[in-house]
């Protein structure tokens, strides 16, 4: 999904804040890591229906 978020060009905090749980928190630095493909590469990007 966050590759989803990224095609859109949702902002790494708007990301992060759909995501943050208190007993889960987000990374910022990994979004930034999916976003330049040295994190999960090989995983797709969520469908739209997803």
């Amino acid at each position: 999904m966050i590759k989803a978020m990224l095609a859109r060009e949702m902002k790494n905090k708007d990301i992060q804040f759909y995501f943050y749980r208190q007993d889960r928190a987000v990374n910022s630095g990994r979004i930034t890591q999916i976003r330049d493909k040295s994190h999960g590469p090989e995983v797709p990007q969520a469908s739209e229906n997803a």
